[in-house]
C-alpha cells in the first residue's frame, strides 16, 4: 500500500512540476496496468505458496523479480548478483495438520484448517489428545497481583487463552508489554502444559479471524509445543459443559480485572508436523539506477517493498498476499522500469530493493 501511495505521488508530482500532459512526462506511459497485474498475479499464484522468506516459494519469486530488474536495466548491488543474502528463522509445516474436540472419549467435532484453525507460523509439533484449560489471557505477572495460572493446573493440558492482551491495566499503571505467542506460549509451557490454542477476543468491535501469521516475538523456539489459532465458535464449542461463553469470560475478566481460569470438560485432538530452522536463507533483491550528479554520488534515495509473505500449510492452504505485499513490489518494478527505460536521469543514485521478512 505505502508503495501504491509513492507511485501515485511520484505520477502526481512529476506532472505538476513541468506542467506537462500526461503523455509528456518522461516513463509514464511505460506504467502499465496490465504489467503490474501481470507481477502481482505471478507473485500471489498457488505456484509459490505464499512465499514465505526461505521457501522454494519465496525463491522462485526472488529468482523472477531479479531477472525484471536485470531486464529493466538496473545494475546488480547484492552480494551475489542482485540477492543480498541474509538468514532468517524457518518453519515448514507438513501434512496432517488435526484439531478435534473430544467429549467423553469421543471425536464430536472435526475441525478444518483454514477456516475454523490455522497453526502458527511458529507452531511447534505434536500429536496427542489432551484436556483442555481456560486461562484467560494467557498471562503470568502475580509480581504485579494478576495471574491466570493462579490455582489452576495445566500439567499435561491444553491452554486455550486470548491472542491479545487486556485492553485495561491492572491498577492502572502495569502496561503487560508485548506477550506475543511465543511469549504466551512460553508461560504456558513453563506452567506444564503441552500445547495452546489462541482465540481473539470476542467482544471487539472486529475480532481478528483466523489468519496464517509469523508475528510470534523473540526467544528460542519450542519444537515440541503445537500453537493454533482457532475462531471464536470453536472456542465456545470447547467451553461447552462450562455454563460460560467466551463473551461471558472477557466480560468477567475485563470488569473485575481479576483472573477467572477454568478446568474445561473437553479435550482437543491435536495432531501438528513442524519442520524448523533456525537459520534459513534468503535474500533481498537489490538493484540500482546510477546518478548524473558526481557531487551527489554518495546520496541515495532507496525505493522498496517486502517481497515476502507468510506461506502455507500442510500442503492444503496458502496466503496470496496480493496486498501484503505484492502489490507494492509490482509498484517497485513499475516504478524501476519508468525509470530505466524511461531515460530519466535523476541527479542522485536509487536503489530498487525488494525485502525479504517484511521491511
Amino acid at each position: 500500500m505505502k508503495l501504491k501511495i509513492f507511485l501515485f505521488i511520484y505520477i502526481f508530482t512529476v506532472c505538476n512540476f513541468f506542467s506537462q500532459s500526461e503523455s509528456d512526462v518522461p516513463g509514464l506511459k511505460l506504467i502499465s496496468k496490465n504489467s503490474l497485474m501481470k507481477t502481482v498475479n505471478f507473485l500471489a499464484s498457488k505456484e509459490l505458496a505464499g512465499r514465505l522468506s526461505g521457501s522454494d516459494g519465496f525463491n522462485k519469486a526472488a529468482y523472477y523479480m531479479a531477472n525484471e530488474f536485470k531486464s529493466a536495466g538496473l545494475r546488480p548491488l547484492g552480494d551475489n548478483g542482485y540477492f543480498q543474502n541474509l538468514n532468517v528463522e524457518y518453519d515448514e509445516i507438513l501434512p496432517p495438520i488435526i484439531l478435534n474436540l473430544v467429549k467423553d472419549g469421543k471425536t464430536t467435532k472435526k475441525y478444518k484448517l483454514g477456516k475454523d484453525f490455522i497453526c502458527r507460523g511458529f507452531t511447534g509439533s505434536g500429536k496427542f489428545v489432551a484436556p483442555v484449560v481456560f486461562c484467560g489471557y494467557g498471562i503470568s505477572n502475580p509480581e504485579v497481583g494478576y495471574d491466570d495460572y493462579a490455582g489452576i493446573d495445566v500439567k499435561g493440558k491444553v491452554v486455550l487463552c486470548f491472542k491479545y492482551n487486556p485492553a485495561w491495566k491492572i491498577k492502572d499503571t502495569i502496561n503487560w508489554g508485548e506477550n506475543l505467542p511465543r511469549q504466551k506460549s512460553f508461560v504456558a509451557a513453563e506452567h506444564g502444559a503441552i500445547g495452546i490454542l489462541f482465540v481473539s477476543t470476542p467482544n471487539d468491535k472486529n475480532p481478528q479471524k483466523t489468519i496464517l501469521s509469523i508475528l510470534h516475538g523473540e526467544g528460542i523456539q519450542d519444537e515440541e509445543f503445537p500453537e493454533l489459532h482457532i475462531d471464536i465458535p470453536a472456542a465456545d464449542e470447547f467451553l461447552s459443559g462450562s455454563r460460560f461463553t467466551l463473551s461471558d469470560l472477557q466480560n468477567e475478566i475485563d470488569l473485575t480485572k481479576k483472573p477467572f481460569s477454568l478446568q474445561l470438560k473437553t479435550s482437543a485432538e491435536i495432531e501438528v508436523h513442524a519442520k524448523y530452522t533456525k537459520e534459513q536463507r534468503t535474500m533481498n533483491i537489490i538493484g540500482l539506477l546510477p546518478g548524473s550528479d558526481e557531487k551527489l554520488k554518495d546520496e541515495y534515495l532507496v525505493i522498496g517493498a517486502h517481497l515476502d509473505h507468510v506461506g502455507s500449510q500442510g500442503n492444503e492452504i496458502y496466503a496470496p498476499g496480493a496486498n501484503d505485499n505484492a502489490s507494492g513490489s509490482a509498484a517497485v518494478l513499475e516504478i524501476a522500469k519508468a525509470f530505466a527505460k524511461g531515460k530519466i536521469h535523476p541527479k542522485r543514485p536509487v536503489i530498487f530493493v525488494l525485502f525479504a521478512s517484511e521491511e
